[in-house]
């Protein structure tokens, strides 16, 4: 290596100003575009650990319904995120996950989907009374008997508006078990704040997702959406 250094700069010193820029870009072409490449890498990982970090989502809802314009999610996440209790580093995510005409779009929207399920991202599930069915299936939502009585001890009001709305549904277990009913979304008709940001709530439940936790968190998102 010394060499080498040693002969490089023997070389630049007997050439003139236009034949260095010439040679060292010749032969240094490479060099710089990797060093460019991982500087770029380095400031953007540096913005999103340290000087912009990405949000912690305090609650995550997937949109499984049919397509809607994103403005009415987007929408619905803004006035969520007043239940956090810190908007600089949490956030109230409502996402859709509506499949697609396009066969790549389709595609990358399931992988995503697939992804957030195995780091168990989601919290609830927007969707229509079949993707309830579907979802109960598939083995992605639980019975709701648990929040209920969640709900009973700590949103008494609240308990009783969502014990009206209950949707009971029949399905084939994904697991082969015997065919079970249970009561696996509530029916989202009519909320106030859905119906506000322009949302069709005909046909609309939420389902629990089962790996989820925050049922304080969810409970928070409710009495936002009756208010």
């Amino acid at each position: 290596m010394k060499f080498f250094l040693k002969s490089e700069w023997a070389k630049l010193r007997e050439m003139n100003f236009t034949d260095k820029r010439q040679y060292i870009w010749e032969y240094y072409k490479l060099h710089f575009l990797f060093a460019a490449i991982f500087i770029y890498i380095l400031i953007s990982l540096l913005n999103v650990w340290v000087f912009n970090p990405n949000k912690d989502y305090y609650l995550y809802i997937a949109w499984l319904g049919q397509r809607i314009p994103a403005v009415h999610l987007e929408q619905l996440s803004e006035i969520l995120d007043e239940i956090v209790y810190d908007p600089n580093s949490q956030t109230v995510a409502v996402s859709s996950y509506a499949p697609s005409d396009h066969p790549e779009e389709h595609m990358a929207i399931q992988v995503r989907f697939i992804a957030m399920m195995q780091l168990n991202e989601f919290d609830a599930f927007l969707m229509h009374g079949q993707g309830v069915a579907d979802s109960a299936s598939e083995g992605f939502i639980r019975p709701v008997y648990s929040f209920l009585n969640y709900l009973e001890a700590s949103a008494p009001q609240l308990y009783h508006e969502m014990r009206e709305r209950v949707l009971y549904v029949t399905y084939d277990p994904w697991d082969e078990s015997p065919t079970a009913t249970h009561a696996m979304a509530f029916s989202m008709a009519g909320v106030p704040l859905l119906e506000y940001v322009g949302i069709d709530t005909s046909d609309l439940y939420l389902s629990i997702v089962f790996s989820t936790e925050r049922y304080y968190e969810l409970t928070q998102a409710l009495e936002v959406f009756f208010r």
